[in-house]
């Protein structure tokens, strides 16, 4: 399955609606998620129609401001569960499966004063454990400093509250491919600033039961946010006992599992909340280091099978 998110910042402009027909066409997502459509539902289902999609749930902009959208094909079961202006959340059944898992396209507040707001929506969402969660979108802020370049420095509760949100939601980084920022204010000189705004989170349910996923951050010309491409892979669905993750002593023989360890700690650092920090950073380590072991031990087979001259 793909999926496709995306702040477009507004679907008049007719290059941002060329830019978004030429990402599905060359992309293939199966779903989409769109952020500040700034255009009303009957709009959305205009555009369904020119992006091929089957199904389409839209929340309206409100003034000039605003709207979301979510569209999808009927390859995939999708049933709406809740929204508001700032979030749809919805239940996803793939081919061939008997579960359903959900997953939220999720706006931050633009308004620091009212951030907060929508971080107690996304509390709100939060579903039973053993329900798979995927969250995604731009959620208009950094969980740690070195997510921000230029300009003046954040300030630190804001990062602070964002990262206890997505600890006590028990939501996990699901990492990228491509440029770290996601957002530029495209300004020169001093006053340039870059942040990494959107990006794909992921409870540990979802992630056990999409171990093989990815996500890359698009290049974009008609807006100042990147698209994210979120690639997952499904295995068969028999039930089978949940593994617990230990780390191997031979991985440290292995070259990239330092440097692993290294970028998932460094990633969270500046955190004035120790506790919070430490277990965001046993996170992030336990889904790099998964990941890791997963391709490298498809490495270590193709070396096996590989003939000895």
């Amino acid at each position: 399955m793909i999926c496709l998110s995306w702040n477009c910042r507004g679907l008049g402009n007719p290059r941002t609606i060329h830019e978004l027909l030429q990402l599905v066409k060359t992309k293939s997502p199966h779903l989409v998620f769109l952020l500040e459509t700034k255009c009303s539902s009957e709009k959305m289902e205009t555009i369904r129609v020119k992006s091929g999609f089957d199904n389409c749930f839209a929340v309206g902009n409100v003034g000039r401001s605003g709207g979301l959208a979510l569209m999808w094909n009927s390859s995939i079961e999708v049933k709406v569960d809740t929204f508001t202006n700032w979030h749809i959340s919805v239940h996803v059944k793939l081919p061939n499966s008997d579960k359903s898992w959900l997953l939220t396209g999720f706006y931050g507040y633009p308004n620091t004063t009212k951030r907060s707001e929508t971080w107690q929506i996304l509390k709100a969402l939060k579903p039973a454990p053993q329900v798979p969660w995927l969250c995604f979108g731009d959620f208009n802020e950094i969980t740690c400093l070195s997510e921000k370049f230029g300009a003046a420095i954040r300030p630190y509760k804001q990062v602070r509250d964002f990262r206890q949100t997505l600890a006590q939601c028990e939501l996990n980084d699901l990492g990228y491919q491509g440029d770290k920022y996601t957002w530029a204010n495209n300004r020169e000189g001093s006053n340039f600033t870059k942040e990494r705004l959107d990006r794909v989170l992921g409870n540990s349910s979802w992630i056990d039961k999409f171990e093989d996923h990815s996500v890359e951050h698009l290049a974009t010309y008609s807006s100042d946010h990147k698209p994210l491409l979120i690639t997952l892979k499904t295995k068969n669905n028999r039930p089978r006992k949940k593994r617990i993750f230990r780390y191997e002593a031979k991985w440290k023989t292995k070259e990239g599992c330092e440097a692993i360890i290294k970028r998932s700690w460094e990633d969270i650092r500046g955190s004035m909340d120790r506790l919070g920090s430490t277990l965001q950073g046993l996170r992030s380590c336990k889904t790099s280091l998964k990941k890791w072991s997963h391709n490298q031990n498809k490495l270590d087979k193709a070396a096996l099978q590989s003939p000895r001259i």
